[in-house]
């Protein structure tokens, strides 16, 4: 699997501010070297939170 991967902050089911930052300049790097942008997120019960996430700029998503 190629990409450029983000490991995304959550406490509760939210995501921290600095995981978005993250993946701000994940997503240049990302354009830059023509890939794709996946967030990784850990912990259990986030799949509802993967749900919200369409517009958050990645191309993939990985819950663990």
């Amino acid at each position: 699997m190629n990409g450029i991967f983000v490991v995304m902050e959550q406490h509760g089911g939210l995501l921290d501010e600095a995981s978005w930052e993250i993946v701000e300049h994940g997503r240049s790097l990302a354009e830059k070297l023509n890939q794709k942008l996946c967030g990784v997120i850990m912990g259990s019960g986030i799949a509802k939170l993967a749900e919200n996430l369409d517009q958050s700029g990645l191309d993939e998503i990985c819950l663990i």
